[in-house]
Protein backbone atom coordinates (compact mmCIF):
# COMPACT_ATOMS: atom_id res chain seq x y z
CA UNK A 1 0.00 0.00 0.00
CA UNK A 2 1.54 3.15 -1.32
CA UNK A 3 0.47 6.46 0.42
CA UNK A 4 2.67 9.67 0.13
CA UNK A 5 1.17 12.48 1.47
CA UNK A 6 2.25 16.03 0.39
CA UNK A 7 2.02 19.66 2.46
CA UNK A 8 3.72 22.89 3.00
CA UNK A 9 6.12 22.98 5.69
CA UNK A 10 5.78 25.71 7.82
CA UNK A 11 8.77 24.86 10.21
CA UNK A 12 12.06 23.22 9.50
CA UNK A 13 10.61 20.34 12.00
CA UNK A 14 7.21 18.68 11.23
CA UNK A 15 5.66 17.00 14.04
CA UNK A 16 5.45 13.25 14.46
CA UNK A 17 2.70 11.00 12.68
CA UNK A 18 0.71 9.32 14.63
CA UNK A 19 0.99 6.12 12.48
CA UNK A 20 4.39 6.30 13.94
CA UNK A 21 3.25 6.54 17.22
CA UNK A 22 -0.19 3.91 16.95
CA UNK A 23 -2.48 2.43 14.56
CA UNK A 24 -5.29 -0.23 15.69
CA UNK A 25 -4.10 -2.85 13.36
CA UNK A 26 -6.23 -5.29 15.33
CA UNK A 27 -9.59 -3.31 15.09
CA UNK A 28 -8.62 -2.22 10.98
CA UNK A 29 -8.01 -6.37 10.77
CA UNK A 30 -11.05 -7.40 11.96
CA UNK A 31 -13.19 -4.89 9.58
CA UNK A 32 -11.18 -5.56 6.82
CA UNK A 33 -12.21 -9.25 7.28
CA UNK A 34 -15.77 -8.25 7.71
CA UNK A 35 -15.31 -5.80 4.69
CA UNK A 36 -14.23 -9.00 2.40
CA UNK A 37 -17.37 -11.16 3.86
CA UNK A 38 -20.42 -11.46 1.31
CA UNK A 39 -23.07 -8.79 1.93
CA UNK A 40 -26.45 -8.88 0.64
CA UNK A 41 -28.35 -5.37 -0.14
CA UNK A 42 -27.96 -2.51 -1.74
CA UNK A 43 -24.12 -1.36 -0.58
CA UNK A 44 -22.04 -2.77 -3.18
CA UNK A 45 -17.76 -2.44 -2.14
CA UNK A 46 -15.84 -0.81 -4.30
CA UNK A 47 -13.92 -3.99 -5.38
CA UNK A 48 -17.18 -5.48 -6.37
CA UNK A 49 -17.57 -2.57 -9.37
CA UNK A 50 -14.85 -3.94 -11.95
CA UNK A 51 -12.70 -7.26 -11.44
CA UNK A 52 -8.83 -6.25 -9.95
CA UNK A 53 -5.94 -7.72 -8.30
CA UNK A 54 -4.65 -6.75 -4.88
CA UNK A 55 -7.89 -4.79 -4.02
CA UNK A 56 -7.09 -3.08 -0.75
CA UNK A 57 -9.65 -2.93 1.70
CA UNK A 58 -11.34 0.19 2.09
CA UNK A 59 -10.97 0.74 6.04
CA UNK A 60 -7.16 -0.48 6.27
CA UNK A 61 -7.01 2.09 2.97
CA UNK A 62 -8.71 4.93 5.15
CA UNK A 63 -6.64 3.99 8.46
CA UNK A 64 -3.72 4.53 6.53
CA UNK A 65 -4.59 7.56 5.35
CA UNK A 66 -5.36 9.48 8.41
CA UNK A 67 -2.61 8.09 10.67
CA UNK A 68 -0.43 8.92 7.87
CA UNK A 69 -1.55 12.33 7.83
CA UNK A 70 -3.23 13.25 11.70
CA UNK A 71 -0.25 14.50 14.22
CA UNK A 72 0.21 12.12 16.88
CA UNK A 73 -1.20 13.45 20.29
CA UNK A 74 0.65 15.93 22.26
CA UNK A 75 -0.49 17.99 25.30
CA UNK A 76 0.15 20.80 22.46
CA UNK A 77 -2.33 19.74 20.01
CA UNK A 78 -4.90 19.49 22.80
CA UNK A 79 -4.27 22.72 23.96
CA UNK A 80 -4.47 23.95 20.59
CA UNK A 81 -7.67 23.01 20.08
CA UNK A 82 -8.74 23.09 24.25
CA UNK A 83 -12.69 23.51 23.25
CA UNK A 84 -12.74 20.07 21.54
CA UNK A 85 -13.01 16.86 23.82
CA UNK A 86 -11.98 14.49 20.77
CA UNK A 87 -8.74 15.67 21.15
CA UNK A 88 -8.27 16.25 24.96
CA UNK A 89 -6.63 13.09 25.63
CA UNK A 90 -4.71 10.42 23.97
CA UNK A 91 -7.96 8.34 25.06
CA UNK A 92 -10.30 10.36 23.21
CA UNK A 93 -8.11 11.10 20.19
CA UNK A 94 -7.86 7.47 19.44
CA UNK A 95 -11.59 6.92 19.95
CA UNK A 96 -12.17 10.15 17.14
CA UNK A 97 -9.50 8.20 14.94
CA UNK A 98 -11.88 4.88 15.07
CA UNK A 99 -14.92 7.32 14.34
CA UNK A 100 -13.59 8.79 11.47
CA UNK A 101 -12.59 5.22 9.81
CA UNK A 102 -16.23 3.96 10.64
CA UNK A 103 -15.67 1.85 13.60
CA UNK A 104 -18.62 2.61 15.74
CA UNK A 105 -18.39 0.05 17.70
CA UNK A 106 -15.76 -2.79 19.87
CA UNK A 107 -14.79 -5.13 16.56
CA UNK A 108 -12.14 -6.96 19.14
CA UNK A 109 -14.85 -7.80 21.70
CA UNK A 110 -17.19 -8.83 19.07
CA UNK A 111 -15.22 -10.50 16.94
CA UNK A 112 -13.71 -12.49 20.18
CA UNK A 113 -17.41 -13.67 20.99
CA UNK A 114 -18.12 -14.97 17.54
CA UNK A 115 -15.33 -17.02 17.06
CA UNK A 116 -15.79 -18.46 21.12
CA UNK A 117 -19.53 -19.30 19.49
CA UNK A 118 -19.04 -21.11 16.52
CA UNK A 119 -16.07 -22.90 18.06
CA UNK A 120 -18.42 -24.14 20.71
CA UNK A 121 -21.17 -24.72 17.88
CA UNK A 122 -23.82 -22.56 19.31
CA UNK A 123 -24.70 -20.04 17.13
CA UNK A 124 -25.52 -16.37 18.84
CA UNK A 125 -27.42 -13.07 17.34
CA UNK A 126 -24.73 -10.90 15.73
CA UNK A 127 -22.86 -9.85 18.20
CA UNK A 128 -21.59 -6.64 15.88
CA UNK A 129 -23.56 -3.46 17.44
CA UNK A 130 -22.96 -0.95 14.05
CA UNK A 131 -22.82 -1.93 10.30
CA UNK A 132 -19.38 -2.78 8.22
CA UNK A 133 -16.83 0.17 8.54
CA UNK A 134 -16.83 0.84 4.90
CA UNK A 135 -20.37 1.35 4.90
CA UNK A 136 -20.17 4.21 7.75
CA UNK A 137 -19.17 7.60 5.84
CA UNK A 138 -17.83 10.15 8.06
CA UNK A 139 -19.79 12.45 10.03
CA UNK A 140 -20.00 15.79 8.42
CA UNK A 141 -18.36 17.74 11.93
CA UNK A 142 -15.33 14.85 12.42
CA UNK A 143 -14.52 15.64 8.48
CA UNK A 144 -14.33 19.39 9.39
CA UNK A 145 -12.43 18.77 12.78
CA UNK A 146 -9.91 17.05 10.67
CA UNK A 147 -9.41 19.52 8.09
CA UNK A 148 -8.75 22.08 11.05
CA UNK A 149 -6.33 19.45 12.46
CA UNK A 150 -4.69 19.20 9.17
CA UNK A 151 -4.53 23.22 8.76
CA UNK A 152 -3.07 24.17 11.84
CA UNK A 153 -0.53 20.98 11.67
CA UNK A 154 0.90 21.50 8.26
CA UNK A 155 -0.63 25.09 7.06
CA UNK A 156 -2.92 23.86 4.64
CA UNK A 157 -4.97 20.28 3.54
CA UNK A 158 -2.30 17.80 2.40
CA UNK A 159 -2.64 16.65 -1.02
CA UNK A 160 -2.97 12.61 -0.88
CA UNK A 161 -0.36 10.90 -4.10
CA UNK A 162 -0.98 7.58 -5.37
CA UNK A 163 0.90 6.96 -8.71
CA UNK A 164 0.71 3.11 -8.53
CA UNK A 165 -3.38 3.23 -7.53
CA UNK A 166 -4.78 0.30 -9.36
CA UNK A 167 -8.41 -0.18 -8.71
CA UNK A 168 -8.14 2.76 -6.26
CA UNK A 169 -9.49 2.35 -2.51
CA UNK A 170 -6.72 4.72 -1.68
CA UNK A 171 -8.03 8.03 -3.73
CA UNK A 172 -11.30 6.52 -3.05
CA UNK A 173 -10.89 7.21 0.36
CA UNK A 174 -9.00 10.06 0.17
CA UNK A 175 -12.20 11.83 -1.65
CA UNK A 176 -14.53 10.40 1.24
CA UNK A 177 -12.54 12.80 3.62
CA UNK A 178 -12.86 15.67 0.90
CA UNK A 179 -8.74 15.84 1.06
CA UNK A 180 -7.05 16.36 -2.27
CA UNK A 181 -5.92 13.60 -4.17
CA UNK A 182 -3.96 12.71 -7.23
CA UNK A 183 -4.17 9.25 -8.43
CA UNK A 184 -2.76 7.14 -11.72
CA UNK A 185 -1.55 3.55 -13.11
CA UNK A 186 0.81 2.29 -15.27
CA UNK A 187 -1.68 0.15 -16.24
CA UNK A 188 -4.49 1.71 -18.57
CA UNK A 189 -7.38 -0.89 -17.57
CA UNK A 190 -6.31 0.51 -14.13
CA UNK A 191 -6.44 4.39 -15.15
CA UNK A 192 -9.86 3.91 -16.63
CA UNK A 193 -11.40 2.65 -13.61
CA UNK A 194 -9.93 5.35 -11.43
CA UNK A 195 -11.70 7.33 -13.80
CA UNK A 196 -14.91 5.48 -13.74
CA UNK A 197 -15.42 4.85 -9.80
CA UNK A 198 -13.59 7.25 -8.48
CA UNK A 199 -13.05 10.95 -10.80
CA UNK A 200 -16.38 10.90 -12.14
CA UNK A 201 -18.52 10.13 -9.15
CA UNK A 202 -16.34 12.26 -7.49
CA UNK A 203 -17.28 15.45 -9.92
CA UNK A 204 -21.35 14.27 -10.27
CA UNK A 205 -22.15 12.92 -7.60
CA UNK A 206 -25.33 11.25 -7.21
CA UNK A 207 -26.60 13.21 -10.47
CA UNK A 208 -25.26 10.06 -12.07
CA UNK A 209 -27.79 7.92 -10.45
CA UNK A 210 -30.42 8.21 -13.12
CA UNK A 211 -27.43 7.27 -15.80
CA UNK A 212 -26.58 5.25 -13.98
CA UNK A 213 -30.23 3.25 -13.45
CA UNK A 214 -30.81 3.66 -17.21
CA UNK A 215 -27.78 2.14 -18.62
CA UNK A 216 -26.98 -0.81 -15.92
CA UNK A 217 -30.43 -1.98 -16.88
CA UNK A 218 -29.59 -2.35 -20.53
CA UNK A 219 -26.52 -4.15 -19.76
CA UNK A 220 -28.32 -6.47 -17.23
CA UNK A 221 -31.00 -6.96 -20.06
CA UNK A 222 -28.69 -7.74 -23.27
CA UNK A 223 -26.49 -10.17 -20.45
CA UNK A 224 -30.10 -12.20 -19.74
CA UNK A 225 -30.77 -12.41 -23.11
CA UNK A 226 -27.76 -13.77 -24.41
CA UNK A 227 -27.34 -15.85 -21.22
CA UNK A 228 -30.19 -17.13 -19.66
CA UNK A 229 -31.32 -19.96 -21.80
CA UNK A 230 -27.86 -21.49 -21.18
CA UNK A 231 -29.26 -21.14 -17.38
CA UNK A 232 -32.77 -22.26 -17.16
CA UNK A 233 -34.52 -21.48 -14.23
CA UNK A 234 -36.76 -23.77 -12.39
CA UNK A 235 -40.29 -22.02 -11.39
CA UNK A 236 -40.14 -19.16 -8.95
CA UNK A 237 -36.56 -18.90 -9.09
CA UNK A 238 -34.16 -16.24 -10.76
CA UNK A 239 -30.30 -16.33 -11.67
CA UNK A 240 -28.26 -14.78 -8.83
CA UNK A 241 -25.35 -14.08 -10.30
CA UNK A 242 -22.67 -15.83 -12.79
CA UNK A 243 -19.51 -17.07 -12.44
CA UNK A 244 -16.70 -15.06 -13.84
CA UNK A 245 -13.58 -16.99 -16.28
CA UNK A 246 -11.69 -16.25 -18.86
CA UNK A 247 -10.98 -19.15 -21.58
CA UNK A 248 -8.42 -20.38 -23.86
CA UNK A 249 -9.34 -22.19 -27.09
CA UNK A 250 -8.93 -26.18 -26.74
CA UNK A 251 -5.55 -27.10 -29.28
CA UNK A 252 -7.65 -30.26 -30.29
CA UNK A 253 -10.85 -29.12 -30.91
CA UNK A 254 -10.80 -25.49 -31.04
CA UNK A 255 -13.85 -24.96 -28.42
CA UNK A 256 -13.32 -22.79 -25.61
CA UNK A 257 -12.34 -24.14 -22.26
CA UNK A 258 -13.21 -21.89 -19.35
CA UNK A 259 -9.99 -21.41 -17.15
CA UNK A 260 -11.26 -22.45 -13.51
CA UNK A 261 -9.38 -24.00 -10.52
CA UNK A 262 -12.45 -24.92 -8.83
CA UNK A 263 -15.82 -25.84 -9.97
CA UNK A 264 -17.51 -25.80 -6.97
CA UNK A 265 -20.31 -23.16 -6.78
CA UNK A 266 -20.52 -23.27 -2.87
CA UNK A 267 -19.34 -24.16 0.66
CA UNK A 268 -18.79 -26.37 2.22
CA UNK A 269 -18.35 -28.98 -0.24
CA UNK A 270 -19.28 -32.40 0.53
CA UNK A 271 -19.23 -36.18 -1.18
CA UNK A 272 -22.11 -37.64 -2.66
CA UNK A 273 -21.66 -40.78 -4.36
CA UNK A 274 -18.00 -40.28 -4.80
CA UNK A 275 -18.55 -36.68 -6.59
CA UNK A 276 -17.74 -33.31 -4.74
CA UNK A 277 -20.40 -31.20 -4.97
Amino acid sequence: MLCDCYWPMTEDVRRRLLIEDWLPVAELGVESLRESSPIPGQFPKLKTLHVWWARRPLVASAGAILASLLPAWSPELANEFGDRDELGTPEAYRDWFLDLCGIWGDPISASRLLRAAKAAGNPIPNPYTYKQAYRNSPKAVDVQLLHEVLRQTWGGIPEVCDPTAGGGSIPYEAVRYRLPSRANDLNPVAAAVLRAGVDTPAQYGSQLATDLERWGSILIGRLRARLCHYFPSLPNEEVATFIFARTISCPRTGKCVPLASDWALGLPRVRSRGWLV
